[in-house]
């Protein structure tokens, strides 16, 4: 009868533990590929909600709260060189030049050469640095101190000169009164002409800004529906189809617009009652009241 030869025990438990081995070690790279994925997806979530958050600060003229939130979206996401453009531009937009100079060379020497955020962050170096030697240019010069005081010079006084007495005295007469000059008449100027005139400019005036005001108003509203449809569902803008730094741009653009529409409103409404109310003034008709011996007397000009 042939005999088969079969394993020992001992060799088929270690085959066994072999090829559990192997099965796990095929499976540690995926895991430990996808860790890092899920840790860099957290932190660019984390940082956008940051940058979302600096942007309605920004929008709402809180500068130094945006640059601030700007910097931290910065420090969660560094590769995400739009967060430090943000940081120029509030920083830009509060007065701080020094510090938006700052966030734009910080973009240049980390940002890759050929970036497209590059060649913006190094326009704004040039304005800003610009703007700066214009500033302190346009600075007073400290005033030196003043000199000492000269001290004052004695001068030695010069004896008095005797004056010769008259050779004969002068006979005193009493003068005649000189009669009055006469006073010429002056013309009194018509205050009604100039009110008319005044009232007529204010009245032109407050027709233009009405118009400049309607023309900004309609051009903001146009502009905004056009930045609202790039909005995603959630709120936020399509990066795929507007960067942060132009969105910002836009948005400040139609506030300033919108703005000026209404100081122009107000404007319109003050020059319009002011200049109504000088015409109503000046063809309102005028009463005087001449007294007399013995009588009075009412004159009405109309």
């Amino acid at each position: 009868m042939p005999l088969t030869h079969r394993p020992p025990p001992q060799n088929l438990a270690a085959r066994l533990l072999l090829c559990l081995a192997l099965a796990c070690g095929l499976a540690a790279p995926h895991d430990a590929t996808a860790r890092p994925r899920i840790k860099a997806d957290k932190r660019h979530n984390e940082s956008m909600a940051i940058g979302q958050r600096a942007l309605e600060f920004y929008l709402r003229q809180e500068y130094r709260t945006a640059a601030e939130l700007y910097r931290r979206a910065a420090q969660v996401e560094p590769d995400e060189f739009a967060f430090m453009i943000g940081v120029g531009k509030s920083e830009r937009s509060d007065g701080r030049l020094r510090e938006a100079i700052a966030a734009y060379e910080e973009v240049v020497a980390r940002a890759p050469l050929h970036h497209p955020l590059r060649k913006k962050a190094e326009t704004a170096l040039l304005e800003l640095r610009d703007a700066l030697a214009l500033t302190a240019a346009a600075a007073p010069a400290p005033v030196a101190p003043l000199a000492s005081a000269v001290p004052p010079v004695a001068v030695e006084a010069s004896p008095p000169v005797a004056l010769p007495a008259p050779a004969t005295p002068i006979a005193s007469s009493t003068a005649a009164p000189l009669p009055p000059l006469p006073v010429p008449a002056v013309a009194t100027p018509d205050e009604t002409t100039g009110l008319r005139a005044a009232g007529w400019i204010l009245v032109a005036t407050g027709a233009a800004a009405a118009a400049t005001g309607i023309w900004l108003t309609v051009n903001a509203t146009a502009d905004q529906r056009q930045l609202d449809l790039l909005h995603l569902p959630d709120g936020r803008y399509d990066l795929s189809r507007v960067s942060y730094p132009e969105a910002l741009d836009r948005q400040l653009s139609i506030n300033h617009r919108l703005t000026g529409a209404g100081v122009l409103g107000i404007a319109f409404l003050a020059t319009e009652i002011t200049g109504i109310w000088l015409l109503v003034r000046e063809t309102r008709g005028q009463t005087t009241v001449t007294a007399g011996p013995g009588s009075v007397m009412l004159t009405h000009r109309f």
